[in-house]
């Protein structure tokens, strides 16, 4: 009766060190593939901000060009 249970708790503590670990790897390739997502969001948001503050250089430009006219 000892024996199974050291069996059952030994079994357990298994399943509980290779519980964390897989969490430990999934949480890693999370924090890895949310890394990506993220600075391919903010290159998103980059490339939109050089677009809107060209549209406005270029806006201000010909509003003064207009002016002049």
């Amino acid at each position: 009766m000892k024996q199974l249970r050291r069996r059952q708790s030994s079994c357990r503590a298994m399943d509980a060190v290779l519980f964390v670990r897989t969490k430990s790897v999934n949480l890693e390739t999370s924090l890895r593939e949310a890394r990506q997502f993220f600075s391919a969001e903010l290159r998103d948001i980059d490339t939109e901000t050089v677009g809107v503050m060209s549209a406005i250089a270029l806006d201000e430009t010909t509003s003064q060009k207009a002016v002049e006219l």
